[in-house]
C-alpha cells in the first residue's frame, strides 16, 4: 500500500509540473505574440486601430496577420462601398451624385486590388500583396480627390479614413517581412 501511495504521489507531482510547464510555455509564447503585434502596430499611423483588429487570432505569424488585415480591409472596403452608393441614391445634388459614382469606381477598384492582394499572400507573395494594397490604397485616395472643393458627407469621410488606415496597415505587415 505504501509503495502505491508514493507511486501516486509521485505521479500527481509530476503531473503538476508537467502542467505549469505548459503554462508557462503557453504565456510567454503570447506574451511574445503580443510585443510582435505591438512592434507592428507601433509602426501603423493608427495604432489604437491596428492593436483592435489583429489580436482576433491564434495564428500570429505575419502571414496570418497579413490575411487578417486584408480580410477586413477588404470587408471595410464594401462597407464603404455600400455606403457610396447609399448616399448617392439619397442626395440630389447632381454634382454630389457625379463624385460618389466616381468614387464607387475607385471602391471597385480597390475591392479587386485587395482580392488579388489576399491571393498573393496565401501564395507568400509580398511583393504583389504590398503593390495591390498600395494600389488599393491610391484608389480610395483618388475618391478623397474627387471632394476637393465639395464637402465629403462626414460617414464617408470617417469610413474612408478607416479603410486608407487599414490599407496601411497591410502595408507595415509587408514591410516587417523583410525585417
Amino acid at each position: 500500500m505504501g509503495d502505491y501511495s508514493f507511486s501516486s504521489s509521485l505521479l500527481v507531482s509530476l503531473l503538476l509540473v508537467f502542467l505549469l510547464f505548459i503554462g508557462f510555455s503557453t504565456a510567454m509564447q503570447s506574451k511574445k505574440e503580443t510585443h510582435y503585434i505591438n512592434q507592428i502596430c507601433h509602426k501603423t499611423q493608427n495604432p489604437s486601430l491596428c492593436s483592435q483588429i489583429l489580436p482576433h487570432s491564434s495564428r500570429r505569424d505575419l502571414k496570418a496577420l497579413g490575411q487578417i488585415a486584408i480580410d477586413i480591409t477588404q470587408t471595410n472596403v464594401k462597407q464603404t462601398s455600400n455606403l457610396i452608393v447609399s448616399l448617392s441614391r439619397q442626395t440630389t445634388n447632381p454634382e454630389l451624385k457625379n463624385i460618389l459614382s466616381t468614387c464607387a469606381k475607385n471602391y471597385e477598384d480597390a475591392s479587386r486590388n485587395l482580392d488579388v492582394a489576399r491571393q498573393s499572400m496565401t501564395s507568400s507573395n509580398i511583393f504583389s500583396v504590398h503593390a495591390r494594397a498600395s494600389d488599393a490604397e491610391s484608389d480610395l485616395n483618388n475618391c478623397d480627390d474627387e471632394f476637393e472643393g465639395t464637402p465629403k458627407p462626414s460617414q464617408l469621410q470617417q469610413a474612408s479614413k478607416k479603410v486608407e488606415d487599414l490599407c496601411r496597415i497591410i502595408l507595415v505587415i509587408c514591410a516587417s517581412f523583410g525585417g
